[in-house]
């Protein structure tokens, strides 16, 4: 694809010869854009300062800064890069979007607006694997409103009303991976009323076909036959070096899955102890020795070095 400056001021023009480099040389010479990924995921919260934008870039070529001196900013400069993997993060600032406005473009806080922009900043030339996403489907599955009126113990207050929102740490995690482009399996047991929660985990992107919806209620008396069936799910999807297994607290047995995941398949194995248990805490103190990365709150790492400690 072209790109092209919006603008033919003597302010632009400094600063596209100011702040060009090498990359950003090869960036507007189309070699970067060809057959990338351009996707716009969640703002902090729908009123931010700034918006995410996502772009796939090659390996070895991360240090990306693109210039958007055309919409009046300096350059949308790198924030942060995601290890182990081609998806660099951009921190655009906000001033492209308000001199866009400024220019008779539309509302800065809107998909519309956001959309329009991006149109602008590549004169209606996007890259070729464009991708839009607007904040309402990539909004985080867990969203949750405190309340307002706090609760004292015992007490029985009249709800004035009643949501039912999405979420758990492994339908979280599937849904992000699912978004940021890698292969994503979710194997986890809901009850009947969770099919919704399988079916928009399914809906952005990863696979659930591994997952059960139990119609009974599970007791401890089938603790062995759980064991043998996530083994068997696993080994299924043929997992090995270079795959990753994501876990949390929420689930059973999470010290034997984590063991035969490292051991017996050989995966990367990614760990947030979260909720921290009250029960079989030395058990699962001591699968610690299987996890690659683990990822912990502060709480957390108090709970663990606690156990350090004692142990």
């Amino acid at each position: 694809m072209e790109t092209k400056s919006g603008s033919n001021s003597p302010k632009n023009k400094e600063i596209n010869s100011r702040k060009t480099s090498p990359l950003k040389r090869k960036a507007a010479d189309n070699s970067i854009w060809e057959h990338k990924q351009v996707v716009f995921v969640d703002p902090l919260e729908k009123d931010a300062a700034y918006w995410w934008a996502a772009m796939i870039v090659p390996k070895n070529e991360i240090d990306i800064s693109m210039n958007c001196g055309d919409v009046g900013a300096d350059e949308c400069v790198v924030r942060s890069v995601v290890p182990y993997s081609d998806l660099a993060i951009f921190d655009m600032s906000s001033e492209p979007f308000k001199t866009f406005k400024e220019n008779g473009g539309d509302e800065f806080a809107s998909d519309k607006g956001i959309q329009a922009a991006i149109e602008y900043l590549f004169k209606g030339s996007l890259p070729t694997d464009f991708m839009w996403a607007s904040w309402e489907t990539q909004k985080p599955l867990e969203s949750k409103k405190a309340a307002t009126t706090p609760v004292k113990p015992g007490e029985t207050i009249t709800a004035l009303s009643r949501e039912e929102l999405a979420g758990g740490k492994g339908a979280n995690c599937s849904v992000a991976s699912a978004r940021a482009g890698a292969s994503t399996h979710l194997v986890s047991n809901l009850g009947p009323d969770g099919k919704w929660i399988l079916d928009l985990v399914n809906r952005s992107g990863a696979n659930v076909e591994s997952s059960v919806v139990s119609q009974d209620k599970q007791t401890g008396a089938n603790t062995s036959h759980i064991l043998t069936t996530v083994e068997e799910k696993l080994n299924a999807l043929g997992l090995g070096s270079g795959d990753y297994l994501i876990s949390a607290n929420e689930t059973n047995l999470v010290p034997e899955v984590l063991e035969f995941s490292k051991t017996e398949l050989g995966v990367v194995v990614i760990y947030n102890p979260a909720p921290m248990p009250t029960t079989n805490i030395h058990s699962l103190f001591e699968s610690l020795r299987f996890v690659d990365i683990l990822v912990v709150n502060e709480t957390e790492l108090l709970s663990l070095s606690k156990l350090t400690l004692e142990s």
